[in-house]
């Protein structure tokens, strides 16, 4: 029975009982006062009729009670999970120059093309919609409960667009968000250590370096600000164009950041001493430094990637897109280098995933990512030998190619789109951070989803693996960043 026709029936057997009681007593109460003495008619028979519809009220309550709670397995109607969203890193190599020679645009208080790259991810959902089954439903957090966190960090007042782990001790995290303001706070007790203030605009990057000695903040504005990470102290600030990336080089204190007009600056910290990789007028969108430390791989909105000598500044190779691809070269979302120090991948908005090598520039291999690819890694730590590229786009899908055998390997469907993939610190397992506030564990060898964890209502903006504690920390459109302790154990398996 559907729930109204139950309370039709409800209403049809609590007036039946009401009438017969109410004949019954009434009757009850005439033959008593006919041959009883002194019992008042009128106030009996009120007194009754008040008691009886008190019990048939609660008689019916319960009733309807026992039919709701024997639906309560039924799930509540599945929303749309795109309802919601908007259309709208040697010393050697460091010959510097004088940071004062460097010529910046003073005037440049347009954002406007930092404001469409944060959009990135929304127009993104929509060209991936567009390839998706009409009749597909998603997955959504709007009406589901939240797993619960070791730490809710709620000072943001709002987005949280990124975060950050201290390598050294993993005691400390950083997260930057919309409100202009960026928190160093202890993961184990939230306690706030630093706030990171001076900004102008949202900050969208924060990153410690790789000794854990200095910790970067950038806003939208341009303004990089470096911190001390043991005194916590402002230790540089600097002011270049809208900052598109934002990496510390793997064995140096050196900073690069990538900006809207393709220029690259990179500083040596504390010296601030800098060298700059001119740009061409088209927005680079993203930047790798390869293992050698020697070299830079810098995506373009154009779809191309050019490897840069960091000695000399020279371009070693410039790569388009094949044309012999499945979809036409869009701007590049992201790059990872392997290893080997000799091979590269990229997927860039329209679904192509390419594989070159860097030494040489040449394109090893293409493979179809569907629709934009928010996120592309190399499975680097394997003991196996294992040639393994992973991918995520915002239809929710994971593609899992051999570019050995230059095929799939899995595909993993989420239906929630997807915001970021990283790995564990033993790759042995695959955390996917979805639009719809879900992260995704996921086998990347047996192409199996082994935990799914509900973390946020809203989408998740970015996602960092604590290694110290086997846990991550989120952060989200939700106005704060959550830490979750990771509870089961996926190894790799073939």
């Amino acid at each position: 029975l559907s729930r109204r026709p139950c309370e039709v029936q409800i209403q049809t057997v609590t007036s039946f009982v009401y009438i017969f009681w109410h004949v019954f007593l009434n009757l009850v109460i005439i033959v008593f006062c006919r041959f009883g003495s002194g019992v008042n008619y009128a106030e009996i028979s009120s007194l009754v009729r008040l008691l009886i519809a008190a019990v048939i009220r609660v008689y019916a309550d319960n009733l309807m009670l026992d039919l709701n709670m024997s639906n309560y397995d039924t799930p509540p109607p599945t929303p749309n999970p795109f309802e919601n969203e908007s259309e709208d890193d040697m010393d050697e190599i460091i010959e510097v120059i004088d940071a004062d020679d460097i010529q910046f645009d003073e005037d440049g208080d347009d954002d406007s093309g930092l404001d469409d790259h944060f959009q990135s991810l929304s127009d993104a959902v929509s060209r991936g919609m567009g390839d998706m089954d009409e009749e597909m439903e998603g997955t959504s957090t709007q009406h589901a409960t939240l797993d619960v966190p070791l730490i809710e960090f709620k000072k943001h007042k709002d987005s949280v667009f990124v975060c950050d782990i201290e390598k050294t001790s993993g005691n400390l995290a950083v997260t930057g968000g919309q409100d202009d303001v960026a928190y160093v706070w202890n993961i184990m007790s939230g306690e706030i250590c630093l706030v990171c203030d001076g900004h102008k605009d949202s900050v969208t990057h924060t990153m410690f370096s790789n000794d854990s000695k200095y910790l970067a903040t950038a806003d939208m504005s341009g303004n990089i600000i470096v911190w001390s990470a043991s005194s916590l102290t402002k230790v540089v600030e600097v002011q270049v164009e809208d900052i598109l990336w934002l990496k510390w080089h793997t064995k140096a204190n050196v900073l690069f950041a990538g900006v809207v007009d393709g220029c690259v600056y990179f500083w040596e910290i504390p010296s601030q001493k800098c060298k700059v990789i001119p740009g061409s007028g088209v927005d680079t969108g993203v930047g790798v430094i390869m293992p050698d430390g020697l070299r830079l791989a810098v995506g373009y909105n154009d779809g191309s990637v050019k490897l840069v000598n960091l000695k000399d500044l020279s371009v070693l190779h410039s790569v388009r897109t094949p044309k012999e691809c499945l979809h036409e070269e869009g701007p590049v979302l992201c790059i990872d280098s392997h290893p080997n120090n000799n091979l590269v991948v990229y997927g860039d908005a329209n679904g192509n995933v390419v594989l070159l090598q860097s030494q040489g520039g040449k394109v090893v291999s293409t493979f179809d990512g569907i629709c934009s690819v928010e996120s592309v890694l190399f499975l680097k730590k394997s003991s196996q030998d294992l040639n393994i590229i992973v991918g995520g786009n915002t239809a929710g899908e994971v593609y899992v190619w051999d570019y050995g055998r230059l095929m799939l390997r899995h595909k993993v469907s989420t239906d929630s789109g997807l915001s970021k993939l990283i790995f564990t610190e033993d790759e042995s397992r695959l955390l996917a951070a979805s639009l719809q506030g879900f992260v995704f564990v996921i086998n990347v060898l047996s192409g199996t989803v082994v935990q799914t964890f509900t973390c946020h209502q809203e989408s998740i903006l970015d996602i960092c693996f604590i290694p110290m504690i086997s846990a991550f920390i989120t952060t989200s459109d939700d106005h704060c960043a959550r830490v979750f302790e990771l509870t089961r154990d996926a190894e790799i398996t073939q």
